[in-house]
């Protein structure tokens, strides 16, 4: 019998302490539920902190607005997808828990190609599903560059710029033209804006067109003289100038033998080519009429930050989109992680003008078509982009280059 008793006993021990205790509650109060959701004070989203480069880990840090009551009662997991909608390996670290501590985690992932990422998060239990599509660029800084030769120190230059054919024009006082290291044309007073092997000069009111070859000096192709001083508010291609010549926007034309002077007076006091087309537009920054003042006449109300062809570049609101097919194509989108600080539309406009911003720490950023998918690119701090070529670095002899 006191056996018995003292097994009794026993078992109703191992049950007390096995029982959770219970709270000490204010009279009419409930119990707190530890899996309730809580909001609490956080930052929302991604944050990368750096440009996410192609062939480099990717570290991001996602955050949530809510929590729950008791800390370690959430989880998280995450996909990602590449540009293929291929799954990529990723692997998720939480963040600290704590007391109503917001919830967050560390994404990580390689991947391997540039483009537009998919990644999902997902804070359990029903905390949070984060979206987002995140962008990786190809990363051009650690590519063999072009180098250029100079007989002088090219610092003292105030433009650098490049020939398909390998001429460098140093733009100072005038234009020295160097081929292998040595100078092989001089040109006074003049400003040179360089597209392809096209060379177009600019001094007072005349401008004048030459062609490189691939040796020797520059040869003329076409000149043309205004009764008042140019200036280079328009843009320059292959065949087609528009300039300013005090009374508004001139168009010129190479058809062959001559420059062609169209004699249409564009009132806007900058242009630049879209479609084949010229285009004004009026302000510096920000929204303002576009209109084609070669085709129907049209206009639209924009804020143009890049053009490429029939390619229209514009900022909608903190977001970059494009339209292919001219001022009145199909708008879409291009997602970016953070809304980047787009510099605006720099004249005159050699050839196109691609949307470049700043990166976090410092990068130069640009954004182009690859067979009609944007591609974003990030350049080495100090980049000086052109047409064709970017000029990457500076010794006291040579100029280096990477080509776009």
């Amino acid at each position: 019998m006191k056996a018995l008793l003292a097994g009794v006993l026993l078992v109703g021990l191992l049950g007390a302490c096995l029982e959770p205790a219970a709270p000490s509650l204010m009279p009419g109060t409930e119990p707190p539920r530890c899996l309730e959701p809580l909001d609490v004070m956080g930052a929302r989203g991604f944050d990368a902190g750096a440009v996410l480069l192609a062939g480099q880990p990717v570290e991001l840090e996602v955050g949530t607005s809510r929590s729950v009551a008791c800390a370690q009662d959430w989880t998280v997991e995450a996909q990602v997808f590449d540009p293929l909608d291929q799954p990529v390996s990723v692997m998720v670290t939480p963040g600290r828990r704590g007391p109503i501590q917001p919830a967050r985690a560390t994404i990580r992932f390689m991947p391997q190609t540039p483009g537009a990422y998919f990644v999902t998060v997902r804070f359990e239990p029903t905390l949070e599903l984060i979206q987002q599509t995140v962008q990786v660029a190809q990363a051009r800084g650690g590519e063999p560059p072009l180098v250029d030769a100079l007989p002088f120190d090219p610092h003292r230059c105030t433009s650098l710029a490049r020939t398909l054919s390998g001429a460098v024009l140093c733009g100072a006082v005038g234009v020295d033209v160097v081929r292998g290291g040595a100078v092989v044309q001089q040109f006074v007073s003049r400003t040179a804006s360089v597209v392809g092997d096209v060379v177009w000069l600019l001094s007072g009111n005349q401008l004048d067109r030459f062609i490189d070859t691939g040796s020797g000096p520059l040869v003329p192709a076409g000149s043309i003289t205004a009764q008042v001083a140019f200036a280079p508010s328009g843009f320059f291609t292959e065949g087609r100038a528009v300039v300013s010549d005090g009374s508004g926007l001139r168009p010129l034309r190479w058809e062959g033998t001559r420059l062609v002077d169209e004699r249409t007076r564009f009132q806007a006091p900058r242009a630049f080519p879209l479609d084949g087309r010229a285009h004004t537009y009026a302000a510096t920054t920000g929204a303002a009429p576009v209109c084609d003042v070669e085709g129907d006449g049209g206009c639209r109300t924009v804020n143009p930050v890049g053009t490429d062809g029939d390619v229209l570049w514009t900022l909608e609101g903190p977001s970059l989109a494009f339209r292919s097919g001219g001022l009145d194509g199909l708008l879409r989108g291009f997602e970016l992680s953070t809304a980047p600080s787009v510099e605006p539309l720099e004249f005159p406009i050699l050839e196109r003008h691609t949307p470049r911003f700043r990166g976090p720490l410092g990068e130069v950023l640009t954004v182009t078509l690859v067979s009609g998918t944007p591609l974003l690119e990030a350049w080495p701090p100090g980049t000086v982009l052109g047409p064709r070529f970017a000029r990457v670095g500076l010794t006291a002899s040579s100029v280096r280059w990477l080509r776009r």
